[in-house]
């Protein structure tokens, strides 16, 4: 299942990788790289600003400078020493400034040229905005800095110092926006006339509505806000129905130093975790048959129990997880998420407006923060991963702890090299996953070569990635004080227990298949969906499938409608343009406003498609055609070679056979 967007904290996450011979790029240079340098973007355009201008502004002293000294030296009327003095003192700016005023409203000066105020005013101007925003920007800058450093050196402050950074963000953003907008526009304006004593006033129109746009979109971001509660696929468990296992939760919460969780969810996901953050419940997973479930909001402490994993762990294994989930409680870590939360939205919300323009690189200086922020937000997530685990140890003791841990991250991987075959296959098959999993897990481990696999997966991802939440199963054992076992010992993990924590839940049998049905119907619903995006459709069921998800839309215009469809697209006349004729497609401008969507075809001429002839649905008709088109390109790619499941028995030996004609599959 995707990773949730919502802050909680897991005892089990195992986020193993296959050792790699190759050698990845170090995390802080692609981090730079990624983050930090376009950040830099913010301070190019007051540079070229502020080079721009003291450079001609110097350049015309000079060149006035100059004529003064051919005059006094035709005709002296200063003594030279006294002359090279006042010279040197000439700053055409501050001439200005001083006598026709910041705006301008003072007479010409006498002796200087036309025109004289509105010049160099406009180059002063300029060049003090751009002095000011590289000054602004730098010390937004270093306070971003210090309050990433105050994050990092005191957690409890996390949200705190998260706003304080983003209130910065924010202030600086509506100034930085204006004034990069007025060099923009100046620059379109004098660069074209002293480069090449010309205007261009489609530029200076461009400018001028970029830096609208940019202004407006900050503006706009000021009140944009995200209202979500996550969702969860589970049953909220009823106290009457499990009133042991509610008991021996509220005893180990007593043990941990915290009260225990206000709702209990059981769910059949691959892990536990606990968030005090609102969360919808939902019994049934949406479907295209079935768009609208039934949801529970819940408040308070939530704890997420896995029935699936419950059920391969015995007791102390699983008093093991649950006091790791409570140490979260106790730990602080849920309170400091929950109030990390809003933020978070909010800044969400607020990033993506501004990404939907150009913003003068303000909307990456709010990228390389927030990821700044979210490595040291991971990395206390990896700390308190360790605390909680060594409190579980110290409660239960450590041997369970790393028994969990190891089934967890067995059967996490497992089941995800068993869906992610399933989905790359492309035939409709019966589900069985619950039992697929169980007992083709069974099968995995009990093979010599399936034991290697599964320890190298778990225990050799080498040094977390900075964004990662959980540490390496490997470091987590090694805080426990426990040796990585050998791949023999695994064979255990397939062995289910006599005795396990859902004993003590009524119904809980009925409860985890009424879940897994759920999940199957959605399951089965992507892979109908996923073998339509990849198929190449030839017999008549094949195109109904493909049909099935992507039926033929029209879309009227004002000369003719146009209607898409799997194959391509009949235009106004009669036209045809199937997509394998497609060179290029792409969206330009137009200059009269407005967009087109422009085919280069391979035999024919070029199409354009003016999005505004389409009475208000030319946005609808292009994302239809980039779904479409999308869906073409993956269909014309190589299917993949069936794998078998992990611990499917091994096919029979078959005699040579002559080699597939070309489009024909083989067994593997």
């Amino acid at each position: 299942m995707a990773p949730r967007t919502f802050p909680r904290y897991g005892s089990a996450v195992v986020t193993p990788s296959a050792p790699s011979t190759a050698t990845p790029p170090a995390p802080e240079a692609t981090f730079a790289r990624t983050f930090v340098w376009p950040a830099l973007w913010v301070f190019l355009l007051p540079v070229v600003g502020l080079g721009f201008t003291t450079f001609h502004l110097e350049k015309w002293a000079y060149e006035l400078r100059e004529e003064i000294r051919a005059e006094q030296a035709k005709a002296p009327t200063i003594p030279p020493e006294q002359l090279e003095q006042q010279l040197g003192a000439i700053d055409l700016g501050a001439v200005a400034w001083e006598r026709c005023g910041p705006l301008g409203f003072n007479e010409e000066p006498q002796g200087l040229w036309s025109g004289f105020c509105s010049q160099m005013l406009q180059f002063t101007w300029v060049q003090r905005i751009g002095a000011a925003l590289l000054g602004l920007a730098t010390l937004v800058f270093l306070g971003l800095l210090a309050t990433i450093a105050w994050a990092d050196r005191s957690p409890r402050h996390q949200h705190r110092a998260f706003h304080l950074g983003w209130t910065l963000l924010r202030g600086f953003s509506l100034p930085h926006l204006a004034g990069q907008g007025l060099i923009l526009l100046f620059l379109s304006f004098w660069g074209t006339a002293l480069t090449m004593n010309m205007y261009v006033p489609k530029l200076i129109l461009m400018a001028g509505i970029l830096g609208f746009l940019a202004a407006a979109a900050a503006v706009r971001a000021l009140w944009a806000r995200h209202h979500h509660v996550p969702t969860e696929h589970g049953v909220v468990l009823d106290p009457s129905r499990a009133p042991a296992f509610f008991a021996r939760m509220r005893e180990l919460a007593d043990r941990a130093g915290t009260a225990p969780p206000k709702n209990v969810v059981l769910g059949i996901d691959d892990n536990f975790f606990v968030t005090e953050v609102p969360l919808l419940v939902a019994a049934q997973l949406p479907t295209p048959q079935r768009p609208v479930v039934e949801t529970q909001r819940l408040e308070g402490r939530t704890l997420y129990a896995s029935l699936s994993l419950l059920r391969a762990m015995d007791r102390a294994e699983a008093d093991a997880v649950l006091v790791h989930e409570l140490g979260h409680f106790a730990q602080g870590d849920t309170l400091r998420s929950q109030q990390m939360n809003p933020l978070l939205r909010r800044f969400e919300a607020y990033l993506s407006t501004l990404a939907q323009t150009f913003t003068f690189g303000i909307g990456s200086c709010m990228v390389a923060f927030y990821a700044l922020f979210e490595r040291i937000m991971k990395r206390r997530s990896r700390e308190a991963e360790l605390t909680a685990d060594r409190l579980a140890a110290k409660l239960i003791g450590p041997s369970p702890v790393a028994e969990a841990l190891l089934k967890v991250g067995a059967y996490m991987r497992y089941r995800a090299q068993t869906e992610s075959r399933i989905l790359e296959s492309m035939t409709t098959q019966e589900l069985r996953l619950a039992q697929r999993v169980v007992e083709g897990f069974s099968r995995f481990v009990a093979e010599p070569s399936g034991r290697s696999e599964l320890l190298s997966s778990l225990l050799h991802g080498g040094t977390p990635h900075p964004f990662d939440s959980h540490p390496p199963l490997e470091e987590r054992l090694r805080n426990l004080g426990i040796e990585a076992p050998s791949s023999d010992a695994l064979t255990r993990l397939a062995q289910r227990p006599a005795e396990t924590a859902c004993d003590d839940i009524l119904e809980a049998e009925v409860i985890e298949q009424g879940l897994w049905t759920s999940y199957e119907e959605r399951f089965q619903a992507n892979h109908d969906f996923l073998i339509a995006l990849r198929l190449a459709p030839k017999t008549p069921e094949e195109i109904a499938q493909v049909e099935r998800h992507f039926p033929p839309v029209e879309y009227p215009s004002k000369v003719g409608v146009v209607r898409l469809d799997w194959r391509g697209l009949q235009l106004p006349g009669g036209v045809e343009v199937p997509y394998a004729d497609i060179a290029t497609a792409q969206t330009k401008d137009l200059f009269v406003g407005g967009k087109a969507l422009v085919l280069e075809l391979r035999s024919g001429p070029r199409q354009e498609l003016k999005l505004r002839d389409f009475l208000g649905k030319g946005d609808q008709l292009l994302g239809d055609f980039a779904r479409f088109y999308q869906r073409h390109e993956i269909s014309q790619q190589p299917a993949p070679a069936p794998v078998p499941e992990p611990g499917a028995p091994a096919p029979p030996p078959e005699e040579p056979t002559p080699p597939p004609s070309v489009g024909g599959m083989t067994a593997p």
